[in-house]
């Protein structure tokens, strides 16, 4: 086989590499074109190594037909590297659509608790929020993992890095709410303390008060039990009316202070009571 025939040959090869034009319906496929230049490559080395035909004819045909192939190959390639780039442009796009709004701002929420005090018809971000933008970019990762074969690699890194801080986001939002719920727990419990406190000090109050009462109750039955005795050897009529009358405010007393001492009594139990459900809590 002469050169020339083999160099017609390698031309022939060139044009089955390259690949037929895609329909704007069909499903795009980004082609590996490396293969195909390369091999213009080589058969342009090879016109450059001045291989004779047999007529300067043949010779200007063989290069006008490579050349008109190597041409068409960049025109395809092009073409489909522009419609890629535009349809990957436009998935992209539409993922970062999608993450529009799935970011926290921890600078809203500052900015809404200075301007209302934490009032108003708008609430700052929930738990529930949170939960909705994290389904929001579990929906874009998978949008990008459907299409990544119809992305180019700067595209699909500007998605994936977007995914990314929009999860950094969310991140600091469940920081900031760890932060918040612990704080809250621990003004909590230092209510309860407190509370627990008072409570303590009540009852230590109220058994003060009740031993007073009892005291008192004591010290009146004694009163009330001499004036029995005096009233059974009085030695007048007079005597003995007032000492009868000493009596009965006696009694009337120790109903007042029975009484009392019931009342405290149930005032301390209530607050033992409290108190007990309350360290169960603490």
């Amino acid at each position: 086989m002469q050169d020339w025939e083999a160099l017609d040959e390698q031309i022939d090869r060139f044009e089955m590499m390259i690949p037929g034009e895609q329909g704007i319906f069909t499903s795009l496929h980004m082609h590996d074109w490396r293969p195909v230049f390369a091999k213009a490559k080589e058969i342009q080395a090879t016109f450059n190594s001045r291989i004779r035909y047999p007529t300067k004819q043949a010779r200007d045909q063989a290069w006008v037909r490579f050349n008109g192939l190597r041409s068409l190959a960049f025109e395809r390639a092009n073409s489909e590297r522009s419609r890629f780039r535009s349809e990957s442009k436009s998935i992209r796009d539409e993922i970062l659509g999608v993450l529009k709004y799935a970011s926290y701002g921890p600078l809203d929420d500052g900015l809404f608790t200075l301007a209302t005090g934490g009032l108003g018809a708008f609430m700052p971000t929930t738990v529930e929020d949170m939960k909705a933008k994290a389904e929001t970019v579990r929906e874009a990762g998978r949008m990008l993992s459907e299409n990544k074969q119809k992305m180019l690699n700067e595209h699909k890194d500007e998605v994936f890095e977007r995914i990314q801080e929009v999860r950094q986001s969310h991140d600091h939002f469940w920081e900031r709410y760890r932060e918040s719920l612990n704080e809250r727990r621990r003004e909590s419990r230092e209510r309860r303390h407190a509370v627990a406190e008072k409570i303590r000090a009540n009852v230590r109050a109220n058994k003060e008060k009740l031993a007073n009462a009892l005291d008192a109750y004591e010290r009146v039955e004694a009163n009330v039990d001499a004036n029995r005795e005096r009233l059974s050897s009085a030695r007048s009529e007079e005597f003995a009316e007032r000492v009868a009358e000493w009596i009965a405010e006696g009694e009337e007393k120790l109903q007042s202070i029975s009484e009392s001492v019931e009342r405290i009594r149930s005032w301390i139990e209530e607050d033992e009571n409290r108190l007990t459900e309350l360290q169960a809590r603490l």
